[in-house]
């Protein structure tokens, strides 16, 4: 049985989360508790490090023989999605984001329109813009404590001239939103009626907790192709390996031809051992860990509306990441930091990457979060929160939040 409880250093070690040059662009202390990068503090799974043991310990590392990840993506798939999957249809790729900037460019032209839903994962548009398409931001809508899509303006936005793709994110980022049957095919009949395809990152898909079951985008219309990885699910972000879900033949062998042109279609012996030992090996492991977060996201949520009422959670249904509406603490914390010399004007000076919300919370309660300003121009008022951490860290950083807004009242 894995033990969550169990902290492991990473403060000095090549850990983009816990370094502190990257803390302080973000929050504006170097020091303050990391809940902000989308890896967890959480070991993977015994057969993962086992597997990786194993690749280290050879002393040699010459060019691998890779698993047959057809088979076992197909069969993982089954397993924790209960969706039947050909084997030609799962294709290894080198990791999401590298897969979906392959797919913008075969399944779109430059000058194209991209809708991308806001809050939105910063690479999204990110590697959009870089790939010259036109983005067109689709807001979500505030709806019974939740964001949910707004099917009004994707209409519009579907119907738009030059509009030709929809990148959709399944489970939600940063909400941990599971969208059901009749949300997916909704979101799919708007697309389908105005000639939009649609790309779905489902990098979080194995996450959904119990109690919630994820629908794979291939289930709804089987022409999407759909992005999945083991990264966020064993935590092995680093090892950049995914697996490309994609039942229409002529895009499965554009896609295929693509990563063999851009010489992108090789496996490294370290992420291959990983991914293939956490497919086949820690099904256990992720049942234990679903439930565990689950927990984290239940002591948050129970603790922000007893102890923390102007922060408002959007419970998670999946993942380890919160997005938290703090707009009922931005004037107190606006009049906090400007004490302090920092506002809206210069608060990039203090965090390059960061916003004023989420250098409130590093420079004040000592924890960083990602300012909801990452996610979109028009998200400064909330902030995301980590959960994928032991549950004495958890509870550390909720009582240095409340803390820091008991200050302000």
């Amino acid at each position: 049985m894995p033990d969550f409880t169990k902290h492991f250093e990473r403060e000095d070690t090549p850990c983009i989360k816990w370094d502190k040059a990257a803390r302080k662009a973000f929050c504006g202390n170097p020091d303050a508790l990391p809940f902000w990068v989308a890896d967890m503090d959480l070991p993977a799974p015994e057969s993962v490090i086992e597997a990786v043991k194993q690749v280290a310990a050879q002393c040699a590392y010459g060019y691998p023989k890779a698993p047959d990840f057809r088979k076992i993506g197909a069969g993982w798939i089954k397993l924790r999605h209960s969706a039947e999957v050909p084997q030609e249809s799962v294709i290894p790729s080198p990791g999401v984001l590298t897969a979906l900037s392959v797919l913008l460019n075969i399944m779109s032209e430059p000058g194209d329109g991209v809708i991308i839903t806001r809050p939105a994962y910063k690479p999204f548009p990110a590697l959009t813009g870089s790939n010259f398409r036109v983005i067109k931001n689709l807001e979500m809508k505030a709806s019974g404590g939740n964001l949910d899509f707004d099917l009004e303006a994707l209409e519009e936005l579907a119907a738009e001239p030059g509009t030709k793709l929809l990148i959709m994110c399944s489970p939600y980022n940063p909400t941990g939103r599971v969208w059901t049957r009749p949300e997916l095919e909704a979101i799919n009949e708007v697309c389908r009626r105005n000639g939009v395809r649609i790309i779905s990152d489902e990098i979080h898909a194995d996450l959904a907790y119990p109690g919630s079951k994820h629908i794979p985008f291939f289930e709804i219309d089987p022409s999407v192709p759909v992005l999945m990885a083991p990264s966020k699910t064993f935590n092995v972000a680093g090892e950049h390996f995914s697996l490309t879900v994609i039942k229409d033949s002529k895009l499965a062998s554009d896609f295929t031809n693509e990563l063999e042109r851009l010489h992108i279609n090789e496996v490294s012996a370290f992420s291959g051992a990983a991914a293939a030992a956490a497919y086949t090996g820690g099904a256990q492991w992720l049942r234990e860990l679903t439930s565990y977060l689950k927990e984290n996201a239940e002591i948050a949520y129970e603790y922000f509306e007893r102890n923390v009422p102007e922060i408002k959670m959007i419970k998670p249904m999946a993942g380890f990441i919160c997005f938290l509406d703090v707009s009922a603490l931005r004037p107190m914390a606006e009049k906090a930091l400007a004490a302090d010399g920092i506002t809206a004007e210069n608060v990039k000076e203090l965090a390059p990457s960061g916003g004023l919300m989420s250098v409130f919370f590093g420079m004040k309660a000592g924890v960083c979060l990602n300012d909801g300003t990452w996610f979109g121009d028009s998200w400064g008022d909330w902030v995301r929160f980590n959960i994928g951490v032991p549950r004495d860290m958890l509870y550390e950083g909720l009582e240095r939040i409340a803390g820091a807004v008991a200050e302000l009242r």
